[in-house]
């Protein structure tokens, strides 16, 4: 179970602890408004969890976007220096190291696109909810 998973449960946990306290008490039944005040607060902490969820997926998306920046940059260094020791086996090391820098950039940058339509996914069901 990941993190987000396990705060969406723990946040209905509590809001069913909540209302079944709620509901014991005498004083809800009694028109006096109680009712409205408590799923007020119950919707409050549903977005509060929601807001939260977003806020580590929209970090999430910044952490991959670095990560693809750096593996890019990487690569290009790698390049250029296999450009400036070329035919010396330095160089072609050098151009080993960029190939693979190349494909863990490709790779960042694929992981970071496919969890962006994640949670852009996510965020549509969300908001059906």
């Amino acid at each position: 179970m990941n993190t987000n998973n396990f705060k969406v449960l723990l946040c209905c946990y509590t809001v069913g602890i909540t209302g079944c306290n709620k509901m014991e008490n005498p004083s809800y039944m009694d028109g006096s408004g109680d009712g409205i005040r408590i799923s007020s607060e119950i919707s409050n902490k549903a977005d509060k969890v929601r807001n939260r969820i977003i806020d580590d997926q929209e970090r999430r998306i910044a952490n991959y976007k670095v990560i693809t920046e750096n593996a890019k940059e990487h690569a290009n260094k790698m390049n250029k220096r296999a450009r400036d020791y070329q035919n010396t086996e330095l160089g072609e090391g050098y151009r080993c190291i960029a190939e693979a820098a190349e494909r863990a950039a490709r790779a960042a940058e694929k992981n970071e696109k496919s969890y962006e339509e994640f949670v852009k996914r996510r965020k549509n069901q969300m908001n059906k909810t």
